[in-house]
């Protein structure tokens, strides 16, 4: 049986029935990503998290692997494939002349109240880690990345709590610890991560990483 489409006169509505059918709709890919220092955990920072998860161990907290932890500096979310390249080029250019430098990680806390929903160490305030963020958000206005509203944060996450019982005992400890220092930490590289989101938990990928020279 033949079928007529009657346009009349209309030449681009027949124009835009044609495309449909000539160029089905793709549905662009998109990837979910982030920009971080990684911190590698020193023996007093492991000790620390050892007592938590010892203390917690009936508790329901997504503890993150010790390999992958890290600071970031801006979440990006989901991009389109599209952008990666051309926003990994930018960040080569901007971090190109941003030296090393330490930081100190200082000072175990929480965010959520009454019980916490996750579980950080933080970092004494640092004008060259402020510095780099700031180079970085640059490096991302072309791209429609405005500036992040509200204070920046910079903290390292431990776990995140889906249930604890006994909240009381993790407040008593992060008040002894909340200006505790737990190492010194040198930044001697900014990574372009991408994040694979799994029943498991998140996986961090490396797209791309920055070296940055020494002072």
């Amino acid at each position: 049986m033949l079928v007529f489409f009657n346009f009349g006169n209309n030449l681009q509505l027949f124009k835009n029935f044609a495309r449909k059918v000539a160029k089905p709709t793709q549905k662009l890919s998109n990837e979910r990503t982030f920009i971080a220092v990684d911190i590698k955990p020193g023996a007093k920072l492991l000790s620390c998290w050892l007592k938590l998860k010892q203390q917690h161990n009936l508790d329901f907290i997504k503890w993150v692997d010790g390999s992958a932890l890290h600071l970031t500096l801006r979440f990006l979310g989901e991009i389109p494939v599209e952008l990666v390249g051309a926003i990994s080029e930018a960040l080569s250019n901007s971090l190109a002349d941003f030296n090393s430098f330490n930081l100190k990680v200082k000072g175990l806390g929480s965010f959520g109240r009454p019980s916490p929903r996750v579980i950080w160490v933080g970092v004494e305030r640092n004008e060259t880690l402020n510095g780099l963020k700031q180079t970085i958000d640059d490096a991302l206005l072309p791209f429609g990345f405005g500036r992040e509203k509200g204070l920046f944060m910079p903290h390292v996450t431990l776990g995140r709590v889906n249930f604890m019982k006994n909240s009381e005992a993790f407040y008593d400890m992060t008040d002894k610890l909340q200006s505790y220092t737990f190492q010194e930490a040198e930044i001697g590289e900014v990574t372009f991560y991408q994040s694979l989101l799994t029943p498991k938990g998140a996986i961090y990928k490396p797209i791309r990483s920055y070296r940055l020279p020494n002072g």
